[in-house]
């Protein structure tokens, strides 16, 4: 099965499998800006809190936006269970694949990247971890970017809208996603 090991206890720990994703301190306050649980209306920008992350992962790493965990208020925090990711593992996984065959922190060379992002078997317990960060921080990142285009965003006098909400996804929507970093 795709991106699965065994660690030193013998677990089995598979991307997107072992542990469900948790949003801490600031992120949470993000999420919580775009989306609202078990409701849809028109404050929330995406139905599912699980849609936002796969969507901020990609955004983040298009943005080149990486940002370390926030756990500074451990009162805020906001999870995606196992459960919800299980139904969604394809779509997790590639998003995964891709950055790991594009992202060039790491300075691998591209067959050291195609062989790990297609290795079904991590080498280290060390490698899934970093790779699960490297994921995490760039959904973090992306989450940033969307919370500041689509929540803090200030309506300009260019604007065609008065609504800040419709405002800014217009001025999202205008403004294609590039490798530049804000």
């Amino acid at each position: 099965m795709a991106g699965k090991m065994k660690n030193s206890d013998d677990r089995i720990l598979d991307y997107f499998k072992t542990e469900p994703i948790v949003l801490n301190g600031r992120f949470a306050r993000y999420a919580d800006a775009m989306w609202t649980q078990n409701t849809i209306n028109d404050q929330s920008k995406f139905s599912k809190l699980l849609d936002l992350y796969a969507v901020a992962a990609i955004i983040g790493f298009r943005k080149n936006r990486r940002l370390a965990d926030d756990k500074m208020s451990p009162n805020d925090k906001r999870t995606i269970q196992l459960d919800q990711i299980a139904s969604n593992y394809t779509r997790f996984y590639t998003i995964m694949q891709v950055i790991l065959l594009l992202d060039d922190s790491c300075g691998l060379e591209p067959a050291e990247k195609a062989k790990m992002a297609f290795d079904a078997n991590p080498k280290s317990e060390k490698m899934y971890t970093e790779n699960m960060e490297l994921f995490h921080s760039y959904a973090r990142g992306g989450l940033e970017y969307l919370y500041e285009v689509l929540v803090t965003r200030p309506i300009g006098l260019d604007d065609e809208f008065e609504d800040a909400r419709v405002s800014n996804i217009m001025e999202f929507i205008k403004n294609p996603i590039n490798n530049e970093v804000v």
